[in-house]
This record gives C-alpha cells, structure tokens and sequence, in this order.
C-alpha cells in the first residue's frame, strides 16, 4: 500500500493525529469559500450535518467533534448551536501549509460526516478506521446530478439540506 503522508511532519501535527485518533472524533467538513460562488454546487446546511451526526451516532453529543472548513469563522457561524451540545469541537482549518495536512489529520478520525466535496470524500474512502461510519450528502449537489456511483454502498446516505444564498444587486 502506498503512504499517503505530508513530508514535513512537525511535533505539534502528529500531537493532533494522536489526539483525533485517541478521542475516536468525528470527523464533519463543511465546504465553504468558492462554494459561495458557484449556486449550483449548494453549501450544505446545519440541518444536514445535525441529521448526519445522529445517524452517525446517536449520542454524538457525548463524543469531541473535529470540524474541518476552508471558512472557519463561517463554519463557526453555522455551528454556534452544535457546539453548545457537545464537550468539545476541534476547529481545522488552513494550517498554513499545504492542504494535505488537514486531509492526512481528517483520515485518522472514526467518523465522518462528509461535506458535497472531494476533500472530505478522499479522506474517508481513505480512513485509517475502516470501521467508521460515514455520512456523506445525497443529492451530493443543490443543481446538478450527483455523479454515478459517487457513494460506496456502506456510506449513509443523508438528505441534503442546502443553505439559500442571497445576491447582492
């Protein structure tokens, strides 16, 4: 098999892989940033990802959730609610290296609930736990046809809820 890894693993990077891995975390991406731009692809609600943390485990509330975006003050926003019910959230974002860093701390997690984006998709087909589950949106876009075949058949299927984007004039 081949390693997937960063080449500069730094004493504070595999501190976080210990602890993701140690808390058995659930892992949830929320895609944001160019996804404001681009209408058809859909940003992902708090009702998908609340739906898709209970099918994932029902006493999610009792467990550390680790939140990965590429908007964390706008993830933080959607999330205001969801961090009141559980002991901790872990926020990842742009960690000033290469993206692979946050991808590589995303596939030590137990579960994940996977935002509409290849990101997340990549890092729990390729999870370290291989018995976690995995919730992942269904339809995968607001105005596009999910692409054939995109989701295993062991992944949970969540109806997507999308976020109604407003226009400025």
């Amino acid at each position: 098999m081949c390693e997937i890894k960063p080449a500069d693993e730094s004493v504070e990077f595999r501190a976080a892989i210990s602890q993701i891995t140690s808390e058995r975390a659930i892992a949830v991406h929320v895609r944001l940033g160019d996804y404001f731009q681009e209408d058809k692809f859909g940003i992902l609600d708090t009702q998908y990802y609340l739906n898709a943390l209970d099918e994932v485990d029902p006493q999610w509330r009792t467990r550390n959730i680790w939140v990965f975006s590429n908007d964390l003050d706008k993830a933080r926003e959607m999330f205001i609610d969801i961090s009141a019910q559980v002991p901790s959230i872990t926020w990842v974002g742009d960690t000033g290296k290469s993206p692979v860093y946050s991808w590589q701390l995303m596939r030590h997690a137990k579960d994940f609930v996977v935002g509409n984006s290849t990101f997340s998709w990549w890092a729990a087909a390729l999870r370290f736990d291989s018995a976690g589950k995995i919730c992942a949106p269904q339809p995968w876009f607001r105005d596009m046809p999910t692409p054939n075949e995109l989701l295993p058949l062991d992944w949970k299927k969540i109806e997507s809820k999308f976020l109604t984007l407003e226009r400025s004039a």
